[in-house]
């Protein structure tokens, strides 16, 4: 993959979802830069290689989900058939695509049922630990009092929260953001 972040989500997904008791075949991995155009472009591979035997798309972002969603829906693989503008998975055509970043377009996805889920970077934390990171650098302390856990003597892992609406955790209020366009063309 090429992508430090890409790499350790990608590892630490199929680490997770085997500890869960799945089995994992991963049929393959798709670059697609953190951008939708290319997400959808990489779904339809997937779609042209391995048909009706796609069972989930786990993306490394949100952008790139929404243009999974995207080429599924245009392939048949998501469809609303019941017109009231929501898929319903047990009953209609529904492949389970998640994303990571909860932006607002992949929580408004998840609540019209074309998205199963979108993980989320807990800013909050991140932000307390990196402010105590700074201020145990800037007073030339050491981390023997760091209240967070110093993985390799180098980073801090923060646990990511999963927005779904098969789980009660609720999405941020706060607005993110990204530098890839999400939006249709």
């Amino acid at each position: 993959q090429g992508h430090q972040d890409a790499e350790l989500r990608t590892k630490h997904v199929i680490s997770a979802l085997e500890a869960l008791g799945y089995e994992v075949d991963l049929l393959d991995i798709k670059v697609a830069n953190f951008n939708r155009i290319e997400g959808r472009e990489a779904t339809y591979e997937l779609i042209e290689d391995f048909g009706d035997t796609l069972e989930i798309i786990i993306s490394n972002n949100d952008a790139m989900a929404v243009g999974a969603v995207s080429a599924l829906e245009n392939e048949g693989y998501i469809e609303e058939t019941n017109e009231d503008g929501e898929i319903t998975h047990a009953s209609e055509p529904w492949l389970p695509v998640i994303g990571i970043d909860g932006l607002p377009i992949a929580t408004d996805l998840i609540e019209s049922g074309h998205l199963y889920a979108t993980v989320l970077n807990d800013s909050e934390e991140m932000s307390g630990a990196l402010v105590e990171m700074m201020r145990i650098v800037a007073n030339d302390k050491d981390f023997t009092d760091f209240s967070y856990t110093l993985e390799e003597d180098t980073y801090v892992w923060i646990e990511y929260k999963t927005f779904s609406l098969d789980l009660e955790e609720e999405a941020p209020e706060e607005e993110n953001t990204t530098d890839n366009d999400v939006s249709e063309e």
